[in-house]
């Protein structure tokens, strides 16, 4: 079997990213796997480059701003480009795999190829797109979103982390949830840590628009507990949220962005809860809730969907609705430090690399 992997931004660490587990978990099957992707890094806003032969890398447009007209252009121009390798090459394949929101590309793949395409929606744009609403920007993103819905049901097979996402791929009868997978790092927490702050609170990820940090902010205030809280990662709101930090006085530490394992041990295991607040996404189980999860660190979250379901079945951490600073602070003062073996219970059920592996493999098979 040959399989082309068509990703928009792709990173080959499976820990951090779906594409790169499908591709380790296929590899492993000696399954012959091929990546197209962009040669623009969106968390980093930089050129990348990668040194194997088996990634093919598309020019991209630059942007340094989520939310600017280039980055729609850029999306737009690079959905194409993907398309078109995967045409030009198609007689090389049996099976493409094309992560959504780039949905348009599996449009134009079924339209000029015979191939088998297997989607994973990964988000749905532009629903969770933070753009500015106007009359006639909501008439495009109302046509884009009808566009990506009606792409992803012409595909073969569809599967996500998402049950909410899978409802609109209404057309595919072989879909499936698959979530994410990784390799347990549970150590012993330092949850009994005779520390100076009542609650530590770590934060991994794109520090940007669609993320809850005024509310979580505001809480800690309010709340009038001691709290300290970890930040790894940038982006568009880093100064912002610096800023409020030491305008209210919150102890905290940011370390920038991290990709190395046991530097990020060390910090995980010196906190207590990790944060998954958002404001306003469509996604229902996000890579930040596996970073924390794989270490046996329950959470704080206001996702709905999904992994709202898991906080409240499985006890693995604490929701509150976003916006409500009042309800956060509540749920601050709240916290109970004993979650850790609900979580290991949790991974070990769901998200273990071995049991999500042969569900990821067991797809490909299927259409082969």
């Amino acid at each position: 079997m040959n399989v082309l992997l068509i990703t928009p931004f792709y990173n080959d660490n499976a820990e951090i990213s779906r594409p790169g587990f499908v591709r380790e978990v296929l590899v492993k099957n000696n399954i012959n796997v091929d990546i197209v992707t962009s040669d623009f890094s969106h968390p980093q806003k930089t050129k990348v480059k990668f040194d194997s032969d088996k990634i093919k890398t598309i020019k991209t447009l630059s942007y340094n701003n989520n939310t600017s007209i280039f980055r729609f252009i850029s999306h737009f121009l690079l959905a194409l480009s993907l398309f078109y390798y995967g045409f030009k090459n198609r007689n090389k394949y049996d099976i493409f795999y094309v992560t959504a929101p780039f949905a348009i590309v599996v449009l134009l793949l079924k339209i000029f190829t015979s191939n088998k395409i297997i989607v994973d929606i990964i988000d749905f744009w532009p629903d969770s797109l933070p753009f500015p609403k106007n009359k006639l920007l909501a008439i495009v993103l109302s046509c884009w979103s009808k566009i990506n819905r009606m792409s992803i049901n012409l595909a073969d097979s569809a599967i996500s982390l998402s049950t909410t996402f899978l409802k609109e791929a209404n057309k595919i009868k072989n879909k499936k949830q698959i979530l994410l997978g990784s390799k347990s790092r549970f150590k012993s927490l330092d949850n009994n840590h005779n520390s100076e702050y009542d609650l530590r609170i770590v934060y991994i990820g794109n520090i940007g628009l669609l993320y809850d940090f005024d509310t979580l902010l505001d809480a800690i205030v309010d709340s009038r507990l001691k709290i300290h809280v970890n930040i790894v990662g940038d982006g568009d709101k880093r100064h912002s949220v610096i800023e409020r930090l030491e305008k209210g006085n919150i102890s905290y530490t940011y370390y920038g962005i991290i990709y190395n394992d046991d530097k990020l041990d060390n910090i995980i295991l010196e906190s207590d809860f990790g944060f998954n607040g958002f404001i306003n996404t469509t996604a229902s189980f996000s890579y930040k809730a596996i970073s924390y999860f794989k270490y046996g660190l329950p959470i704080i979250n206001s996702m709905k969907g999904d992994l709202w379901d898991y906080v409240e079945e499985y006890e693995i951490g604490y929701n509150y609705t976003g916006g409500d600073k009042k309800q956060l602070a509540t749920v601050l003062s709240s916290c109970s430090l004993s979650l850790t073996d609900n979580v290991q219970s949790f991974f070990n059920e769901n998200l273990e690399y071995e049991i999500v592996s042969k569900k990821i493999l067991q797809t490909f098979l299927e259409l082969s």
